[in-house]
């Protein structure tokens, strides 16, 4: 969503990205750029540069920090997109968008740790625009309109569905089925269910935790399957930025990464929504 926000209203306001940087070993604020070491930023931060390379991006867990010394180096920014941080009290931003996704909706969701929600249900009511992700293509205006019900017993926000759209890159060969799976993403069912459509052959799951570092050995332990089963190794963008480049360049060959785009339905609706209020603000 940061990544489709960007693209979309950077050709209209000087846009900057902040970012906590969850799961880097470093402290405070830093610059990202394309060479930065996922270590040192966070993976996701990392792929957000490497495909907005013309985009300021930053990681600080004190997000008024981070505002701060990014207004202080670009005076003309416009808009600063915070990334997952709605539940950061310290900073009140002008527009509130909430995720929720389809097949888990905060509304059926719990405090963690009985669930994964990480603010009160309550706080819904302040919030902007919702948007509902991993909508299924086929969704039906009935199972649309549960969903909505369902949201607006705590918010009266207007709703929005975005899809999902996967695509390999470089395309799989058509004469290979048998795949190694390597994902560092909090629930990979979605990525999986994806792949059965491909009538794929999963031979081995390498499902780590989300942000996982994976480590030079367990990489090549990783390949080591993949040549020994003679499998392709298919990963996401976020797996790819934390691959050591000598081994990215070594097993080109066998490395097929799953990208994703993101559809809004109404979108613009939902960026006329956010524009009028940033012109206004």
């Amino acid at each position: 969503m940061t990544l489709f926000l960007t693209k979309e209203l950077s050709n209209e306001f000087k846009i900057a990205i902040l970012s906590r940087g969850y799961g880097r070993v470093s402290k405070g604020f830093l610059w990202v750029d394309d060479t930065s070491a996922f270590l040192e930023v966070g993976d996701e931060p990392l792929l957000l540069k490497k495909n907005l390379p013309n985009i300021p991006v930053a990681v600080c867990e004190r997000r008024v920090d981070g505002v701060k010394k990014i207004l202080q180096k670009f005076p003309d920014t416009q808009v600063v997109i915070l990334d997952d941080a709605l539940q950061h009290r310290a900073i009140v931003p002008d527009i509130k968008i909430l995720l929720t996704t389809w097949n888990q909706p905060f509304s059926a969701d719990a405090l963690w740790p009985i669930g994964t929600l990480r603010d009160v249900k309550s706080r819904a009511k302040y919030v902007d625009a919702i948007v509902v992700t991993k909508t299924p293509v086929a969704a039906t205006t009935a199972e649309k309109e549960k969903i909505i019900s369902s949201l607006q017993k705590y918010s009266n926000a207007p709703i929005f569905f975005s899809h999902n759209h996967n695509y390999f890159f470089p395309p799989l060969p058509e004469n290979k089925r048998d795949v190694v799976i390597v994902t560092t993403i909090a629930n990979p069912s979605y990525v999986l269910n994806f792949l059965s459509q491909w009538n794929l052959k999963i031979i081995e799951k390498f499902l780590f935790k989300d942000h996982y570092p994976i480590s030079h050995r367990e990489w090549e332990a990783i390949f080591e399957t993949c040549n020994r089963k003679d499998a392709l190794c298919i990963m996401t963008d976020k797996e790819y930025v934390k691959l050591p480049s000598v081994l990215a360049e070594k097993f080109n060959n066998t490395i097929y990464v799953l990208k994703l785009t993101v559809d809004i339905e109404n979108k613009i609706e939902f960026l006329n929504l956010i524009t009028k209020k940033l012109s206004y603000d």
